[in-house]
């Protein structure tokens, strides 16, 4: 399976928002800019990421207001760390970007 950019971009904001959630840091700058730069990522790549991950943040409390309502005898607490930023990804992406969709 080939990666496209869009996947590239997706998988270094789930990296940033992993390492946002463990390591508790609420500036996701910093955090984005080591993991963008450690993985050599294209200027492309890593600023659809960093929307990605800025949009996501943004709406954080809205976006978990809607998975906690939807997410059926789940809470949050007791989603994998991984599974939990996936989902807020996907749901960012769907109801906040409001970007162009990156072209592979």
């Amino acid at each position: 399976m080939m990666n496209t950019k869009p996947q590239k971009s997706r998988e270094l904001a789930l990296q940033a928002l992993y390492a946002c959630e463990v390591g508790k840091d609420t500036a996701f700058g910093p955090v984005f800019e080591t993991i963008a730069g450690e993985a050599a990522r294209s200027p492309a790549v890593a600023d659809y990421g960093r929307k990605l991950v800025e949009k996501t943040l943004n709406a954080k409390q809205e976006i978990d207001e809607l998975l906690t309502k939807h997410a059926a005898n789940w809470d949050l607490k007791r989603m994998t760390v991984i599974d939990r930023n996936i989902l807020r990804m996907a749901v960012g992406s769907f109801y906040f970007l409001k970007i162009p969709r990156l072209r592979s």
